[in-house]
């Protein structure tokens, strides 16, 4: 379960908002019949462009442009929320319970992380490598970007323009599950997101490779008898891996080696 009871449940916007869009949508495609405006034609959606081939047909009837816009325009009550609405709906079709999320940070003494996933500097935390020539999970994480307002995926007059693209549902993918509220920034996330439907529990415990694992380095407050265990079994499975230890020194974490087998990066 995620600590953050808003992960995956902030659905995108668009910047200007659909409703703004649809105010300007008529003046724009006039615009563009008249070659004030220009746009890539080939890209356009099929309602778009049957649209804008209508507007000069009109033009070229003689309908004065008061009358092209008025044909043009579009009642859309709450075209915003409709959309979040639609968004949530779909997302939540997809099973979460599937979705599998491993988080990394890139930071190793950072205290509130420390606090919140070691059991209080009690614990210890694992240094990774990525192996690209063994196509390793860490090769697909994508940095967490963190935002005030709820994330835009692009103009609303482009949506109106261009539809549903590949490329708008690319960024609104990266935005339901890539992007989270402001104050988690301290977190320095990177996740791998994939699904697993063929499985029954709501997580799974997949295997990393012995040359994955690149450090351990153990909280101001572990227990000796916990590290002594957990250095016995990397001596005797992690021969790659360094091992430190974290210590307090008037008031800043320092990290010493406790077993130095490589360059430590």
């Amino acid at each position: 379960m995620f600590n953050d009871p808003a992960e995956f449940q902030r659905m995108p916007c668009f910047r200007p908002t659909l409703a703004e869009a649809y105010q300007a949508f008529p003046r724009f495609l006039l615009d563009v019949a008249q070659a004030r405006e220009s746009l890539d034609e080939a890209q356009l959606s099929y309602a778009a462009s049957s649209l804008l081939s209508a507007v000069r047909r009109f033009m070229a009837m003689g309908i004065c442009e008061v009358d092209i816009l008025a044909a043009l325009t579009i009642e859309a009550p709450n075209p915003d929320e409709r959309l979040r609405s639609a968004l949530r709906a779909h997302f939540n079709e997809m099973d979460l319970s599937k979705a599998r999320v491993l988080c990394v940070t890139t930071e190793y003494d950072n205290d509130a992380m420390w606090a919140n996933y070691a059991n209080g500097h009690s614990g210890f935390v694992f240094g990774f490598r990525h192996l690209a020539e063994r196509s390793t999970a860490l090769l697909a994480a994508t940095q967490v970007e963190y935002f005030a307002d709820v994330p835009s995926v692009g103009s609303g007059l482009d949506f109106l323009l261009y539809g549903d693209s590949a490329e708008i549902r690319s960024r609104t993918l990266q935005a339901i599950c890539f992007t989270k509220k402001a104050a988690w920034a301290y977190e320095r996330e990177w996740r791998v997101l994939t699904w697993r439907w063929d499985e029954e529990a709501q997580y799974g415990d997949y295997s990393f490779l012995a040359e994955e694992l690149e450090s351990i380095t153990f909280g101001p407050k572990s227990d000796p008898f916990m590290k002594h265990a957990v250095i016995a079994a990397v001596e005797a499975k992690y021969p790659r891996c360094n091992v430190f230890q974290l210590k307090v020194e008037c008031g800043d974490s320092i990290r010493l080696p406790i077993r130095q087998v490589h360059a430590d990066t």
